[in-house]
């Protein structure tokens, strides 16, 4: 099969003998996680297994799936101790992003806001093993701030460190959020759209939608940014009964810790450009 940690394939070979499960397909395999399709006594499922205790918020999607309202995500077959793996209902239909790729976008996200809207109001409790968004937001921006930048950039680092802490400040209620609530998490089965592969954090529930805000802009000219940028958080916004500017001020806050992410990354003129017009786009939160 090959993967990035031959440890954590043998582990799931393991797991899988020990669950009657027959691995079909490899779906990730990254050093601290790996998942696979598999056929299982329940049906066809996913089998994820964990390197790290915490794995980025991961491991906390078993507690997360029990939390869920029926017909949001996928039914919760089996979990390990200490939930380094897990394993859940495969769930068969399009993405939403192969959806908003063909052209219906609008469709998509009637679909997302519904997910959104129904995790929203489920309001599951806060145990203390969810990470917290904002502070790891904070200590991204702190890594950000090491790296070789212009003074240009350092400005709007500055500027968007400042937004962080005004949407802090004005959290009214954190909730338990999906944490990577994209069109590419969202199936639309024959039940209706369920997400699936969450990643678990406490926040503002306005920051729910900051990676769905941002998809597919990449390469877009900046007029066009622009326009996508806002007509998506119109839209998505009244999910967690939030303004268009507060979503947009969190997927500010998502852009430019991608962009600094890495110490030494090589900013692109056009790049600084679409984090500018985003701070302009929040200024009126």
């Amino acid at each position: 099969m090959g993967s990035a940690n031959p440890k954590l394939e043998r582990k799931a070979t393991q797991v899988a003998k020990r669950w009657e499960l027959t691995l079909e397909q490899q779906l990730v395999a990254e050093k601290n996680r790996i998942a696979f399709k598999v056929s299982s006594p329940w049906g066809p499922a996913a089998l994820k297994v964990y390197r790290d205790l915490n794995a980025a918020g991961e491991r906390s999607a078993a507690s997360f799936y029990r939390k869920l309202s029926k017909g949001l995500g996928p039914t919760l077959y089996k979990t390990s101790p200490l939930n380094r793996a897990i394993l859940v209902e495969w769930l068969d239909g399009p993405n939403l992003g192969e959806l908003r790729a063909s052209g219906q976008e609008e469709q998509a996200n009637v679909y997302l806001a519904q997910v959104t809207r129904a995790l929203y109001r489920a309001k599951i409790q806060i145990p203390f093993r969810y990470l917290r968004l904002a502070k790891t937001m904070e200590q991204k921006l702190k890594v950000a701030s090491s790296a070789t930048i212009t003074d240009e950039f350092a400005k709007a680092l500055d500027q968007v460190a400042n937004l962080l802490n005004e949407l802090n400040n004005t959290t009214q209620t954190e909730q338990v959020i999906h944490g990577d609530l994209h069109y590419e998490n969202v199936i639309l089965t024959s039940e209706g759209p369920k997400l699936f592969d969450p990643k678990v954090y406490r926040a503002d529930p306005a920051a729910e939608l900051s990676k769905a805000i941002l998809a597919g802009h990449a390469d877009r000219p900046i007029e066009e940014f622009s326009d996508r940028i806002t007509k998506r958080a119109d839209a998505l916004a009244p999910a967690t009964d939030s303004q268009p500017e507060r979503l947009i001020g969190w997927s500010t806050v998502l852009y430019a810790t991608r962009l600094f992410k890495a110490k030494h990354k090589v900013v692109h003129q056009s790049d600084f450009e679409k984090l500018d017009l985003l701070l302009k786009l929040s200024a009126t939160m």
